[in-house]
């Protein structure tokens, strides 16, 4: 009855107009932003203008459509500022004769075609996959909460899938549910039960479905200016430099990947005016056994790039890719002497959004007089192959004390707070002001 034709596809802020279609059936389409009215439409064209506000953030549009009566008759919804699926992966069990779930089946969607790779696990231990279409499902106690996650490569695209199931649940499997990385003092990861309470949206509990320990998916944006002092730190470095190679689906288990990727920070834009899309080019994913930050920091080439510098509105695309797996995560942004920038948003909105997405945001200066950017005062110097390495252990330690903690239903990440209950534990990304 009701579907948007207006689809936010890029990071939004400010008045935007908001479109939808509807059936003939329809008489009013109400558009409300996170669950405020945005305002009523009665006749055609059902357009609005809807303020997203000054603040990148992430939301949830929802267009409810009535009858003349005013009675719904249908809604559609779109979260704008968060990750996108470049393809669509869903979830349905499958049980036994005795009602006991033995089968996870898959559907997806994509212009890549098949899949190429299928990888899953249940509670964080690799699962075989035989059949991309039905995944076999190893002995486990229906009488607990279990988190099955896929992770679905179509060639260029991939796109992952969760679900809970077991314990509350029963037989039934639940998709609405909302992944929130925390960090915590304990090298223990911590049980849901022992989580109860500790999670809050606006005063309400939260219900914690499943805690993950999950891959380690890492985003790096390098400033092309720093490329000479990067050559100086290889030529330094006499060898010391690990060599790389890209990821591949065997190469470790869920529990030990780390997942490092480059965002190079000239965009090319798509589309005119409000409708226009940047789009920045990634590189391949290097597996975190095969090859060390450091060393991919330094080697690794970016391709030959055409257009102005935009390193804040790379670093908040950045965040999004890192939050895309739901998975422990974290952004590096390598700065040298200039650090040119013609961004559209100022680096402390890219730094304000990535907090509100639980994303950390670490920012390296390669200048060898360690003088930061403006833009970027809390960078830490790593002008020399000592200090990049000690501040890549210093990263991979805040990394191995995340885990991501499932939350019952769908949520904006910004919106999930921490209750007086909770102890030793904080939300990654956020600092001690945002908690």
């Amino acid at each position: 009855m009701v579907a948007f034709a207006t689809l936010f596809l890029g990071l939004v802020v400010g008045v935007q107009t908001v479109g939808v279609t509807v059936g003939d059936q329809v008489a009013a389409v109400e558009i409300l932003l996170d669950g405020e009215s945005c305002g009523t439409v009665r006749e055609e064209p059902f357009r609005l203008r809807c303020d997203f506000g000054d603040v990148l953030s992430p939301h949830y549009l929802v267009a409810v459509a009535a009858g003349g009566e005013g009675q719904e008759l249908g809604r559609a919804e779109q979260w704008i500022n968060l990750p996108r699926q470049p393809a669509e992966t869903t979830i349905a069990l499958a049980p036994d004769p005795s009602g006991r779930s033995t089968v996870a089946r898959l559907s997806w969607a994509s212009l890549a075609g098949i899949p190429s790779a299928v990888r899953a696990t249940l509670d964080g231990r690799p699962i075989e996959v035989e059949d991309a279409a039905e995944i076999a499902l190893p002995a486990h106690d229906p009488n607990q909460l279990h988190l099955l996650q896929v992770e679905v490569d179509f060639g260029t695209l991939s796109s992952t899938a969760e679900a809970v199931f077991g314990g509350a649940y029963g037989d039934d499997v639940t998709t609405r549910i909302t992944a929130v990385p925390i960090v915590h003092g304990k090298v223990r990861l911590p049980r849901a039960a022992e989580l109860a309470g500790w999670f809050v949206k606006r005063g309400e509990p939260l219900e914690v479905a499943a805690v993950d320990r999950g891959a380690i998916d890492l985003v790096v944006v390098r400033d092309l200016g720093a490329q000479p002092d990067l050559l100086r730190i290889w030529r330094g470095a006499s060898g010391r430099f690990a060599g790389t190679a890209a990821a591949r689906p065997a190469d470790a288990g869920r529990e030990a990947q780390r997942r490092i990727e480059f965002l190079w920070p000239v965009s090319t834009r798509r589309g005119i005016g409000p409708r226009s899309v940047d789009l920045f080019s990634h590189s391949q994913k290097y597996a975190g056994r095969k090859g060390s930050l450091p060393a991919l920091v330094v080697g690794v080439q970016s391709p030959l790039l055409s257009g102005e510098q935009r390193l804040a509105d790379a670093v908040a695309v950045a965040g999004v890719t890192a939050a895309s797996g739901n998975n422990r995560r974290a952004v590096v942004l390598v700065v040298g002497r200039e650090a040119a920038d013609e961004s559209d948003l100022s680096a402390r909105q890219a730094r304000g959004y990535l907090e509100r997405l639980a994303v950390p945001l670490e920012v390296w200066t390669v200048d060898v007089e360690d003088r930061p950017p403006a833009a970027w005062p809390e960078a830490r110097n790593v002008s020399n192959y000592s200090r990049l390495q000690g501040a890549n252990r210093r990263l991979l330690k805040e990394l191995e004390r995340q885990s991501v903690v499932w939350l019952a239903g769908h949520h904006l990440p910004h919106e999930i707070e921490l209750s007086e209950r909770a102890r030793g534990i904080r939300i990654a990304g956020r600092t001690e002001a945002s908690r």
